[in-house]
């Protein structure tokens, strides 16, 4: 049998924690790092060095491809992946994607990984 100081202590134990473990919704805007950057496979390089000798100072690059930026998926599935995995697939969290922002249900905990 529990004794009324112990269930006392049980509640404000339970109430400590319970604000933590509410999950609450936060917007994250990640418009600027999931936009990709064209990818410009032919830009002339600049050799500054030629046109002091009155030679072309254009010279061909290689086909240097670089991306810029994550898509929106990308980015889910990292936060889902590393961030308490667990949590996603039993409700205790969810993420959602909407105009280039993710719509993060979840408890403070998680958040705070997340930020």
């Amino acid at each position: 049998m529990i004794s009324f100081l112990q269930l006392l202590a049980l509640l404000a134990m339970f109430q400590w924690a319970l604000p933590n473990e509410i999950p609450y919704l936060q917007i994250y805007d990640i418009s600027d790092i999931s936009q990709v950057v064209p990818d410009y496979s032919y830009v002339p390089d600049l050799d500054l060095a030629s046109s002091l000798r009155h030679q072309n100072p254009l010279r061909e690059r290689d086909n240097i491809t670089s991306r810029f930026g994550k898509n929106e998926q990308e980015i889910i599935n990292i936060i889902t992946e590393t961030i308490e995995p667990d949590s996603w697939n039993d409700g205790t969290a969810s993420i959602r994607l909407w105009n280039h922002k993710l719509l993060v249900t979840a408890p403070a905990r998680i958040h705070s990984q997340i930020k």
